[in-house]
């Protein structure tokens, strides 16, 4: 299995530079408050693998096949479920607007791109979200932007990890001032 899912990688990205997870990010609280789109304290209720497709919205999907029309590889990427869809119930938002009490996050199914595995179900995490998908760069010509997506989006480069009421504690002095 390991093998098929790296050929599958391997002809993806063949285009593409291929990548392995690099975090550069520095630990520092006050500066992923500030470049993170929104940070909740919430609840794993759910949790299933789907194909990239699901996370785009019809605009997205239109976008896509038409910049790559002709890349084969590119249109069936859309329907690899390599995607984990993580349905969540909010506890309290540190930063963000007009969250509902519950919400969608992505991430990617592999350790190799960055996908936050650690999720399950029942756990409560504190999770850094990006309006973003941290694919952009497999569909880069078809310019998605964030309204293109159906949720947020996290990785293991960001702060997202199980809850601490240390990382509580330094969210709220945060979002005081």
């Amino acid at each position: 299995m390991k093998n098929y899912i790296l050929l599958c990688l391997l002809i993806t990205f063949s285009n593409q530079s291929l990548f392995a997870c690099k975090c550069q990010q520095i630990d520092d609280i006050k500066s992923d408050y500030v470049s993170t789109d929104a940070i909740i304290h919430a609840k794993v209720i759910a949790k299933e693998f789907v194909s990239f497709a699901s996370t785009v919205n019809e605009k997205g999907i239109q976008l896509i096949q038409s910049a790559y029309h002709s890349e084969k590889e590119k249109i069936d990427f859309l329907e690899k479920d390599w995607i984990i869809k993580i349905k969540m119930e909010i506890v309290s938002v540190y930063k963000g607007k007009k969250l509902s009490k519950y919400i969608t996050v992505y991430t990617s199914r592999l350790a190799a791109t960055c996908g936050y595995l650690n999720f399950d179900i029942g756990q409560e995490y504190q999770v850094y979200l990006s309006n973003d998908c941290y694919f952009d760069h497999v569909f880069k010509k078809a310019a998605l932007k964030s309204k293109n997506y159906n949720g947020y989006w996290t990785n293991v480069c960001t702060r997202t990890k199980t809850f601490s009421l240390e990382e509580d504690k330094n969210l709220k002095a945060l979002m005081a001032k």
